[in-house]
């Protein structure tokens, strides 16, 4: 139809109009070219961008739509519809986000705008699905910025604020997650669930009691949710509640039988409980449960190394790598048992694989520092280098320290001891007496345990203490400020690289002065460990030194003080009157036992017609590992009947009534033995020990010399072998030594402990002196401070 004018006269078609009856008549290519022809001559007009842009969208041009509208927003910003149809286009072009915010400001422009309310709530469903797909499948970035989109269109939606909390969860942002999931709780306080992932990150920040408060809450509002029920048996079991564990995890039980997550942490109570055998069967139901689950698979394989099944371990171990061969623990755990078994070589190709998987894990890198010890040949240099570079991949030093409130050299000093093995353990038979016998007039003694685990040694030690402070639960920053509160003069740390210790604690220096002792024969690598005790035999003065990045202080006396068990057998005839032939025996680590030991013992035997070989050790009750023993000696000529494999025996005195059947023992190396050497001697067997270079290889030369048997030490592995057998052809002296022993043990250094003791607070003093004056001596200085301390401690 032609228009007209006001005059009269015939007017001129309007572009756009006929642009839009095409378009309403569902001609589009004429709208196309109405559109596109106005746009010629009007660059810059809004509505026709924005028509046009409709157009293409119904064409399901999505991508071609959002730039046409943007076009047109650009020309004429914030109009309503634009932004409406823009974020139309968005929608159906698969940007969730961007459609939300367009909604979002047409709302915010005209709050009254329905069916634009109803479109963004129905994107935001669509944004938060797929946000939970992306986070399902791993994609963190793509999941985080899902939440946020959908918090953009509705800021008050508690479980996207819950859900984006789980992101900044799992990427290990816990303080962001805490602030997120408490947003959740403060729009929606009513969810039990949010209270259970706030217990999880609390957990994760070693914060045990504010997850517990968190975990009652949810149950509270939720009493049957058994995953609930778990979380609060984990957090129980962290901070050493086991039996409160174990009640929590009989509850999941009751409510999921087929708890696969549960029955594994059961197995983790009842091993702390000491009961392995229920342990033993916990761990293969959950594998029965479920034999996809690698979870239950290596947790089985930590149960039966517990209870010497290492063979069945090992295959249990391989099983959960096959289903999981990315978990760095799992294959720590493997390297552990091929250890147990001797397979020292396999053993750190596996150690070195779970370093390589999780870098930043310390505990499993100190595993690899431990057992770099048990090589033969060992590479000190190598070893040392090792050490360094766990030092620089772990510390965590925070330079921001109390200060010293009295730096008077005389005063009373607190010493503060850090050790997870404040328990019936090697450690605590040279820690006992050394507590008993400090000076309380000079010094105050605090004991710092880090393990769940108390029995009645551990009962004796709290009485020697003047305070004692359980650690096991706290992080290395909560120890850190309690220790740092306490005031602590001069830390101990009584583990090196072994089971439980706390050096990332160490390296954060809690406490003025550093010092390690006593549970690890080598450096810890920590420039924050400012010395190391040790004694001129076992480290003598220009030999070792490099390889240490703490001073040495060597007592003069020895740096061990045992303790003999309170309960033990009396010492008996030697064996080979009544047996006619002469037994050797060793009760070390089959660890211990290299090829190369294996070589020189076998030439003993062969020297000495009749007589046979008695090794003890935990894992030679696993018949692979005896086999394994067995065959190296019979590819050196020894057959089977010549040895006696003995495995794990639980009470002291049928472990030191083996003693009885020893009339030699032989020491392992390059890893001397210790607490070993100490109950052989003790019980009236003497030693036979081959001297190293380093620290790990001289323990039984300090040993030795303590006790007045320094003749039986070696410097050649042709003088071990000719040592041993000449002792063995003498009876007339294994008969005297017999009768002598324990008495010389008596006499010795070796127990004396007032006499050790003294050594040790003088140089504690002297370290404290030292320290008041000249807050961290200069490198070129470090010599002369040793022997200084050094000269002290002689007088």
């Amino acid at each position: 139809m032609t228009m007209v004018n006001s005059m009269g006269t015939q007017a001129t078609p309007d572009p756009l109009s006929i642009a839009m009856r095409h378009h309403q008549g569902g001609r589009f290519a004429e709208a196309e070219a109405g559109y596109q022809g106005l746009l010629k001559m009007q660059p810059n007009h809004a509505d026709a961008w924005h028509l046009s842009g409709v157009l293409a969208a119904q064409q399901k041009k999505y991508q071609v739509a959002v730039e046409r509208i943007e076009r047109a927003l650009a020309l004429k910003p914030h109009e309503p519809v634009f932004l409406g149809n823009l974020g139309n286009a968005y929608l159906e072009n698969g940007q969730l986000g961007r459609a939300i915010a367009c909604y979002q400001e047409v709302l915010q422009l005209r709050p009254d705008e329905t069916e634009i309310g109803n479109r963004l709530i129905r994107t935001c469903e669509r944004q938060l699905d797929l946000a939970i797909e992306h986070q399902q499948a791993g994609r963190l970035a793509d999941a985080e910025s899902s939440y946020l989109d959908v918090l953009r269109g509705q800021p008050e939606r508690a479980d996207a604020w819950h859900l984006l909390g789980m992101i900044a969860y799992q990427r290990g942002q816990y303080d962001t997650a805490i602030e997120r999931i408490e947003r959740a709780i403060e729009l929606t306080p009513q969810v039990a669930n949010f209270y259970n992932t706030l217990g999880s990150v609390r957990q994760k920040q070693r914060r045990f009691s504010d997850a517990l408060t968190a975990y009652h809450r949810a149950l509270a509002l939720q009493p049957t949710a058994s995953e609930t029920h778990a979380n609060l048996a984990k957090a129980l079991l962290a901070m050493g509640q086991v039996q409160s564990a174990i009640s929590s995890l009989r509850t999941v039980f009751a409510l999921d039988p087929v708890n696969v997550a549960a029955h594994i942490l059961l197995v983790d109570a009842l091993q702390i409980m000491g009961n392995h055998d229920e342990a033993t069967t916990t761990a293969l139901r959950a594998v029965e449960l479920d034999p996809e689950d690698a979870r239950a698979h290596g947790q089985l394989a930590v149960v039966l190394r517990r209870v010497g099944r290492t063979t069945e371990a090992v295959q249990a171990c391989r099983r959960s790598l096959e289903l999981a061969p990315g978990v760095a623990g799992t294959n720590n755990n493997l390297a552990q048992l091929l250890k147990d078994q001797g397979r020292l070589r396999d053993a750190l190709v596996c150690y070195r694989k779970a370093i390589q998987l999780n870098p930043a894990d310390a505990r499993i890198h100190s595993n690899l520092l431990f057992n770099l010890h048990y090589v033969d040949p060992y590479d000190a240099p190598s070893v040392f280098a090792e050490h360094r570079l766990w030092a620089k991949r772990h510390d965590s030093r925070d330079t921001a320290r109390a200060p010293i409130v009295d730096r008077n050299p005389e005063r009373r000093l607190r010493l503060g001891y850090v050790s997870a093995d404040l328990k019936s353990h090697s450690v605590a038979f040279f820690l006992e007496p050394l507590l008993a016998a400090h000076n309380r007039r000079a010094f105050e003694v605090v004991c710092y345990s880090n393990s769940f685990t108390t029995d009645t040694t551990t009962v004796r030690l709290r009485a020697l203490t003047d305070a004692w402070h359980d650690i096991a639960g706290l992080s290395d920053e909560q120890a850190h400020a309690l220790i740092e509160s306490h005031a602590v003069d001069i830390l101990v740390d009584l583990s090196g690289h072994t089971k439980g210790n706390r050096l990332p604690l160490f390296t954060r220096k809690p406490a003025p002065v550093q010092v390690t002792y006593l549970g690890y024969p080598d450096t810890t690598g920590c420039d924050a460990i400012d010395y190391r005790f040790t004694d001129a035999r076992a480290d003598p003065p220009g030999n070792t030194e490099q390889f240490h990045s703490e001073q040495l202080l060597r007592l003069r006396d020895g740096f061990l003080c045992y303790q003999p068990p309170r309960s033990c057998p009396q010492v008996g005839q030697l064996p080979m009157l009544h047996s006619g032939r002469v037994t050797f025996g060793s009760f070390n680590k089959v660890a211990k036992v290299s090829p190369t030991v294996i070589g020189y013992w076998a030439e003993i035997l062969a020297a000495v017609a009749n007589s046979r070989l008695l090794l003890k050790s935990s894992t030679l009750a696993d018949s692979d590992t005896r086999e394994h023993i067995q065959q190296q000696f019979h590819a050196r000529g020894i057959p089977a009947e010549r040895l006696e494999l003995i495995g794990w025996r639980p009470a002291t005195l049928d472990h030191l009534s083996l003693y009885g059947e020893v009339d030699i023992a032989l020491d392992t190396f390059p890893y001397h033995g210790t607490t070993t050497t100490c109950e052989a001697l003790w019980m009236g067997v003497p030693v036979v020990s081959l001297a190293g270079p380093v620290h790990v290889s001289r323990v039984g030369v300090s040993l030795l010399h303590a006790v007045g048997l320094a003749e039986l030490s070696a410097e050649s592995p042709q003088d071990y072998v000719r040592k041993a057998v000449e002792l063995a052809t003498d009876s007339g002296r294994l008969t005297s030594l017999r009768g002598t022993l324990r008495e010389k043990v008596q006499a010795s250094p070796l127990t004396d402990a007032k006499r050790i003791v003294s050594t040790i607070e003088d140089a504690y003093r002297c370290m404290w002196r030292q320290f008041c004056s000249a807050a961290a001596p200069a490198a070129a200085e470090a010599a002369a401070l040793g022997l200084n301390v050094r000269e002290k401690v002689a007088r």
